[in-house]
């Protein structure tokens, strides 16, 4: 029997399937033949749970902290929104 490991790339959310690579549970290349290549796909489950961590990690500094979000690397309305959701959750 033959064991292989799975890439390390490969998380929920980033997988693969039958031999394809699925980015949030849709076909990387029909992605691609769909809306075009260079293409950009964006989890916002993913984004969320890194918030979440960056909270919890900055959670028992006993200091004020400020995180500074890449408006220019991340503009779209959906990330933001999401964002701000989790910040004012948090509060």
């Amino acid at each position: 029997m033959v064991l292989t490991a799975a890439p390390w790339w490969v998380r929920p959310g980033l997988d693969i399937e039958d031999g394809r690579l699925r980015i949030c549970g849709q076909d990387a290349e029909a992605l691609a033949r769909e809306h075009g290549t260079p293409l950009f796909v964006y989890d916002q489950r993913r984004f969320a749970e890194n918030a979440r961590r960056l909270q919890a990690a900055l959670a028992p500094i006993d200091r004020p902290a400020v995180v500074r979000f890449a408006l220019k690397a991340n503009p779209l309305p959906e990330v933001l929104e999401g964002l701000l959701a989790l910040l004012h959750a948090a509060r």
